[in-house]
């Protein structure tokens, strides 16, 4: 069968490589998914589709431990190992980053609370201290005296990171870098320590690694999206939430009783009946945007998710059953363990593992 590319520039090597190289001779390509083993494939061909390729996609662990082999040896350049996520909630030690010194390995987010040995913290966002803190925090979650739904541990977390972060608008470098207009700027930024932070790194980046929502009490959407993919799927929460974008904004969809539901924290905050005056931090729980059909969505004017989703299941357009939800919500506050009132109103409460 002949290959042809999907879009410019991005091919899929298969059993067929040969193909390839016989129509495009010693060109490299930008980015490359691999969809069978690699081993099974002559290696001269490999090295010739591979080389000087910015992105090289690996179904398996195994393929990317090939790849790497061959960029040690110095038969090949790429930039980036992407591992494709096989959609299991399993032990993941046997990935170590520490074999990749020559390029970047990039794994799925759901991966990494599962055991993932010497995370490589100078060319990630994630890195073994946001590991430990997430950690201490789903661990409080599964050691709460009384046996917990899948729904309630969502409230739970949910509540914890509208309680302690606020959004920030990450698209501003197109301002000028001065403290003075920082603050004319309608961004939900009323504090100083976190305003000459901004004014001295790079804006792009700024909310979107995870340190910030656990450590600076801060984020994206795209960095409170990557947040809930890692309290919810690791071993002591169990939940494959993903993470999904359209139109510049991310947000989560968790699959519940055989359908996906949406779950929008940054929505949640910043749309809150109780948020704060001048900050967008809302200073009560708010329980709309969590387990939303797509109904809702269209009705509130929120982005609609066009990319497909990784596992094979429908997409609720009704919300989660509400009383379910609402009783939920109240058996946990008759435990008297939780609270979802904020009584803590200050911006940016210095929160850390040892102080929380």
């Amino acid at each position: 069968m002949k290959l042809t590319p999907k879009i410019s520039g991005e091919y899929k090597i298969s059993d067929d490589l040969l193909t390839i190289m016989q129509e495009n001779p010693g060109k490299g390509f930008r980015k490359i998914t691999i969809d069978t083993r690699l081993k099974d494939l002559d290696t001269s061909y490999v090295i010739k589709a591979l080389n000087d390729s910015s992105v090289c996609i690996c179904d398996s662990y195994e393929d990317a431990l090939y790849i790497n082999e061959l960029i040690n040896k110095g038969l090949i350049n790429v930039g980036r190992i992407e591992l494709k996520d096989d959609l299991e909630m399993k032990d993941r030690s046997y990935i170590d980053f520490k074999q990749f010194e020559k390029t970047v390995l990039s794994i799925p987010t759901g991966y990494y609370m599962w055991g993932v040995k010497n995370i490589d913290e100078s060319k990630l966002g994630i890195n073994q201290k946001s590991i430990n803190e997430i950690t201490r925090i789903v661990q409080m979650i599964s050691e709460f005296p009384e046996r917990l739904t899948d729904i309630e541990k969502i409230i739970l977390l949910v509540n914890y990171v509208q309680h302690y972060c606020e959004y920030i608008n990450s698209r501003i470098d197109i301002l000028n870098k001065t403290h003075e207009q920082f603050e004319l700027i309608d961004n939900g930024i009323d504090n100083r320590e976190v305003i000459k932070k901004l004014c001295h790194e790079n804006y792009n980046q700024v909310g979107t690694n995870i340190d910030e929502p656990l450590f600076e009490n801060y984020a994206t959407c795209s960095g409170f999206a990557t947040l809930m993919v890692l309290l919810l799927n690791n071993p002591y929460i169990k939940i494959a939430v993903e993470h999904v974008s359209s139109g510049g904004h991310s947000w989560n969809v968790v699959p519940m009783n055989g359908k996906y539901y949406n779950l929008d924290v940054t929505r949640a905050i910043t749309y809150s009946p109780y948020r704060a005056k001048n900050n967008l931090k809302t200073l009560a729980f708010n329980k709309e945007y969590i387990l939303v059909g797509t109904d809702f969505l269209e009705q509130e004017g929120h982005e609609i998710r066009k990319t497909p989703l990784a596992r094979p299941i429908e997409e609720s357009k009704d919300d989660f059953n509400h009383e379910y939800l609402n009783a939920a919500i109240e058996h946990l506050e008759s435990t008297g363990l939780v609270s979802f009132e904020y009584e803590d109103m200050q911006l940016y409460p210095r929160v850390s593992s040892s102080t929380r």
